[in-house]
């Protein structure tokens, strides 16, 4: 799968709801909320390893993972893949192109975040509301890959998806992607290209860092009203994480501001706004929730005139949910490392 040559900046966010009945609907559709807003901050199932099937079935391999263990097809060639946009972001990164993928937003066929850093091609946008079971039949998967936090809450959904198809949860992306990226490769046998995908970005975080200035630091926020702004504090999410391995300083750290949300994250007010003393400030924002009339209103208090990067013109907005899978972690120390090497 070929990346994309250009990237707009915005994307729609979504949460996928899985399963039958309306508990295991509700259940789903709470679930997901937090794996599409914080993927890191998610729990996580036991360690997964795919390992040659013992039996000798020509042709399969046997996949442990947190439903206990699945023969699958040793190249799967029909995946259906229902999980968020990290999800559909790293299966393409590893040259899988499914036939079908929930990462799908009300008025768009796939989020930005996926479709700005490859072609989809032809994968079928599936609903993101509602479980359709007779398409997922009708669409003869070999394989269906969803994620621990969707699996966990299908009810009974989930003997029907194996009836259909070997089913395969993998980790929602935790503090250790590398781990979690080479378990997700690992389903499909694709542990070379997994390897290939985080040298480049090791390539990419060295490249951008040489250009970035020792000593510079950043405040990372997110404002959804005037009276609730959250601040990251300490790595625990992608563009956090990201903003670590280029060695940029977070400015306030968790000593600084103590971490009372998960992720690395803490909240403060308007009033508070003086807490944000890094050369820059980075604004993690969403155009899918109209936003910016908020921000705009935080940034005209006098409070906010007076940092330092206010008074710099060191303010950036970046798309919180614009870099989805390890594609999207490149993308990242590109867009990044542009801000704090003066490129943007």
């Amino acid at each position: 799968m070929t990346p994309k040559a250009t990237r707009p900046l915005s994307t729609t966010r979504r949460q996928f709801i899985a399963g039958v009945g309306a508990a295991a609907l509700a259940a789903a559709f709470l679930a997901a909320c937090g794996e599409d807003e914080d993927p890191e901050a998610s729990p996580t199932s036991t360690s997964m390893t795919s390992t040659a099937t013992p039996t000798g079935t020509p042709g399969t391999r046997i996949v442990s993972h947190s439903l206990g263990e699945s023969e699958v097809p040793a190249e799967p060639k029909r995946v259906v893949a229902l999980g968020e946009e990290w999800m559909l972001s790293d299966l393409l990164s590893l040259g899988i192109q499914p036939l079908a993928s929930s990462a799908s937003g009300p008025e768009v066929s796939f989020l930005g975040g996926v479709t700005s850093l490859y072609d989809v091609g032809e994968v079928e946008a599936l609903s993101n509301s509602e479980p359709d079971f007779e398409r997922i039949t009708a669409l003869e998967p070999d394989l269906i890959i969803t994620s621990t936090v969707v699996a966990e809450n299908l009810g009974d959904g989930l003997g029907l998806l194996q009836e259909i198809a070997p089913v395969v949860a993998v980790p929602v992306a935790g503090p250790d992607f590398r781990a979690e990226y080479r378990t997700f490769a690992a389903v499909f046998g694709k542990e070379a290209t997994a390897e290939e995908r985080l040298a480049e970005y090791d390539s990419a975080v060295a490249e951008a860092k040489a250009d970035i200035p020792e000593g510079v630091t950043t405040s990372v926020a997110s404002i959804f009203d005037p009276n609730y702004i959250r601040v990251y504090v300490a790595p625990g999410s992608t563009l956090v994480d990201v903003l670590v391995d280029l060695g940029v300083a977070l400015d306030p750290d968790e000593e600084a501001l103590p971490a009372t949300l998960s992720a690395g994250r803490s909240e403060i007010t308007g009033e508070q706004v003086n807490l944000l003393q890094g050369d820059h400030v980075i604004l993690l924002q969403s155009e899918a929730f109209d936003e910016a009339t908020v921000v705009e209103s935080v940034e005209a208090l006098p409070l906010w005139q007076t940092l330092p990067a206010a008074q710099s013109g060191q303010v950036h907005v970046v798309d919180r949910f614009a870099h989805p899978g390890v594609a999207g972690r490149i993308q990242a120390v590109k867009d990044l490392g542009a801000i704090f090497a003066g490129g943007e």
